[in-house]
């Protein structure tokens, strides 16, 4: 696979390669040591990694956002910031989502967090048939299952 130079703050921002980091102390606490040691990634692809990068270049200096849940943070919570609203929009379902699953599994929460304001925002007001249609998602459920699910809500 591919391989990527990454500069440590940027790594500290995947809490799963803190992590991985942390279990060898001598490689966390040198910073030349790691910048030979690749940390292989199965789950995510160069492309991905490529989109990963380029948004934790532009959040490294952001501060954690803190989750409260009162009506003012509620709200403020579910915007987009403007900067990852241009770079979200102009990715197709596949890319969003394969960057939403990149974001999961190295555990980058804020860009995980903007994914899915991005995609929630993006299949509000739509029917159920819209949303599966423009997500290519499988209708599983039998006629008699979905009539009861209509009942039940």
């Amino acid at each position: 696979g591919e391989e990527f130079s990454v500069e440590r703050d940027i790594v500290r921002m995947s809490g799963t390669i803190a992590d991985m980091l942390a279990s060898f102390p001598s490689v966390a606490d040198d910073d030349s040591a790691s910048s030979s040691q690749p940390i292989p990634l199965p789950n995510v692809t160069a492309n991905s990694l490529k989109l990963v990068l380029k948004w934790c270049e532009e959040h490294k200096k952001d501060e954690k956002e803190e989750k409260k849940d009162d009506d003012d943070n509620r709200e403020r919570n579910q915007k987009i910031p403007e900067w990852d609203e241009k770079f979200f929009k102009p990715m197709d379902q596949k890319t969003l989502c394969d960057l939403f699953m990149a974001a999961n599994f190295l555990n980058i929460q804020g860009l995980f967090d903007h994914i899915a304001k991005c995609i929630a925002k993006k299949i509000t007001g739509k029917s159920t048939k819209e949303i599966r249609d423009e997500w290519n998602i499988v209708n599983d459920f039998t006629p008699e299952e979905e009539e009861a699910i209509r009942k039940k809500n």
